[in-house]
């Protein structure tokens, strides 16, 4: 058995981190665990490079995290920084930056999606929260059945990474 220690990014990070066209998610504090894990495997999985986390009021990468992640956690690299703060660094980058939201006006499959895209996807109750929809170019919604709104969050980027990987 062997210990390791994941060595968390800074915002200033961000620069070189995201270069040469590499892409990234933003997670507005999540709080399962397993949601975070899945986020991280479905990046791995659809080729995000990076990863940015809340630093405080959201899950930790803990075991469980790492466990749900199947060996992703090591291949991308995380960020732990205030989201509106990164999100605002990120734009600086020149890459557009689209969050969810089950009332958006626009519609996921109507939406011309930048080949350089972060995605913001947002905490499993009340979603991306209203000081991270301020400081986004756009959101969008994920079409589903009208009596059933919303969708679980690893669920949504995994549809998310897909669609903009096209």
């Amino acid at each position: 058995m062997a210990k390791v220690t994941l060595v968390m990014g800074h915002i200033s990070m961000l620069d070189e981190w995201l270069s040469d066209g590499r892409k990234c998610l933003v997670l507005d504090h999540l709080q399962d665990p397993h949601n975070v894990g899945a986020c991280i495997r479905t990046s791995l999985a659809f080729g995000v490079d990076v990863i940015v986390i809340a630093r405080h009021g959201a899950c930790d990468i803990t075991p469980a995290v790492a466990k749900v992640a199947a060996g992703a956690i090591g291949r991308v690299d995380i960020v732990e920084a205030n989201i509106s703060q990164a999100i605002s660094r990120i734009k600086e980058l020149g890459i557009w930056v689209m969050a969810t939201c089950e009332r958006a006006e626009h519609d996921l499959d109507e939406t011309d999606i930048p080949s350089r895209v972060a995605w913001v996807v947002g905490n499993e109750e009340k979603g991306v929260s209203h000081q991270v929809k301020k400081v986004c170019d756009q959101l969008v919604r994920i079409n589903t059945a009208p009596k059933f709104p919303s969708l679980n969050v690893s669920v949504a980027t995994g549809i998310l990474l897909y669609r903009s990987g096209r």
